[in-house]
């Protein structure tokens, strides 16, 4: 009987280490074009974040930080909602804490600092706030120097 027991639970480990930790797959360039409603250009000026109660994947314990950033618009290259010269709010979330077994998506990356040059494939609107396609729909421009 002990035996039986120490390779169910086994058997349930192995099940649970290879099926729970997965995150959604980066998109490619392609596909960010393709699902954006809006496709911006420009600088981060400020970023503020908060931890709250985990909205996407309500647990007991999860929480998630929400990064407030606001965009300073150089150019548009898709859609006609954002004007070049505008400063808009976006507004993206990671993954803060999580119980080990819980599956999910694990929100936005990277998130950039002030001042970063940066692309935003934006999908939607909700209030003031501009969203983000997950998960990577935030690309920082690598500095040329």
């Amino acid at each position: 009987m002990k035996y039986i027991i120490i390779s169910f639970l086994s058997g349930l480990l192995a099940v649970l280490a290879t099926t729970t930790w997965a995150a959604q797959a980066p998109l490619s360039a392609d596909e960010l074009k393709k699902e954006a409603t809006n496709i911006v250009h420009g600088t981060i000026v400020e970023v503020t974040a908060t931890t709250q109660k985990a909205t996407v994947d309500k647990g007991l314990f999860n929480r998630d930080r929400i990064f407030k950033m606001k965009l300073k618009v150089a150019r548009v290259s898709k859609g006609s909602e954002v004007k070049g010269g505008e400063e808009i709010t976006i507004v993206a979330w990671r993954a803060h804490r999580r119980l080990p077994w819980h599956a999910g998506p694990h929100g936005h990356g990277p998130i950039p600092k002030k001042t970063e040059k940066v692309t935003v494939y934006l999908k939607y609107k909700a209030g003031s706030a501009y969203r983000p396609i997950l998960p990577n729909g935030i690309v920082i421009e690598k500095k040329t120097d």
